[in-house]
């Protein structure tokens, strides 16, 4: 069952029209992690505005930013053309995970529509107190955005719990082989649902290792993408076998087993006489 996180519902006392490039949004910040799958918006319209498009970004310097997070449509043609105005839920598509405390944005269009054929979102102009965000604008369908501090417009973001699950890695072969040292090298392709906490290679002699045997902490920040680690103290001529690894709040997910051999340390002569 689906869950309310973050919403403005109260004192809406006028509306604004969306239509051809006239792009319409909200910036909101969720105070939990979550992964949206609807927002409820309440609209209505003039006309036949036909398909609505409404879509969840990213967002910078409190603008949208970039493409679709994820989308969903509705159809314009069945809003109400006056008062009762209708909380409209669009379902968005397979929804997408949204980071606590980071802004992101509703972004409203109407492609197909005209100023005779369109519709309106119902906004608060007078006083708004929604902390997480704003009305955004843009006049040349995305391209370039405007915020406006003193509206916003009545959303509800609906959503479930992020089921985490250990994190998704994969090993690449060692390189920088020498006698006491060598680079391990891994890469994190699915976080599982939550930044890692613990991240690099494990190591040992005898094969299949895990964290309980001798462990490089990983570069980066936790997250997905590639990193390194820096195994040490490693004994000259040994064949040692190899995971990447990663851990989260769900366990820890390993790589493939890769192995190697560290290179044999020079010796030394002296003849003394």
């Amino acid at each position: 069952m689906a869950t309310l996180y973050e919403k403005y519902i109260t004192d809406d006392d006028s509306a604004a029209w969306i239509y051809t490039a006239t792009w319409r949004g909200q910036t909101f910040t969720p105070s939990e992690a979550h992964k949206i799958t609807s927002v409820k918006l309440k609209l209505y319209r003039k006309g036949s505005p036909g398909e609505v498009t409404v879509s969840i970004r990213e967002t910078s310097g409190g603008e949208p930013n970039g493409g679709d997070l994820c989308s969903g449509t509705t159809d314009g043609n069945t809003l109400p053309t006056g008062s009762p105005y209708e909380w409209r839920e669009i379902t968005l598509g397979d929804g997408y995970n949204l980071d606590a405390d980071t802004k992101y944005a509703i972004v409203v269009r109407n492609p197909g529509g005209d100023i005779n054929n369109c519709i309106a979102w119902r906004r608060d102009s007078s006083a708004p107190t929604y902390d997480g965000g704003c009305k955004v604008y843009s006049y040349n369908s995305g391209d370039t955005w405007a915020t406006q501090t003193a509206y916003d417009y009545m959303f509800e973001d609906w959503g479930e719990e992020i089921s985490v699950v250990a994190p998704t890695v994969t090993t690449q072969a060692v390189d920088n082989i020498a006698a006491i040292t060598a680079r391990g090298n891994g890469n994190q392709t699915d976080n599982g649902g939550e930044d890692a906490s613990a991240w690099g290679v494990c190591y040992n002699t005898t094969g299949n290792p895990t964290t309980a045997d001798s462990v490089a902490a990983g570069s980066g920040a936790g997250g997905v993408g590639a990193f390194t680690a820096a195994m040490s103290g490693l004994t000259p001529g040994q064949h040692y076998y190899v995971k990447a690894y990663a851990t989260n709040s769900a366990g820890t997910g390993y790589g493939g087993q890769v192995e190697f051999t560290t290179k044999i340390g020079r010796s030394y002569g002296f003849i003394i006489g």
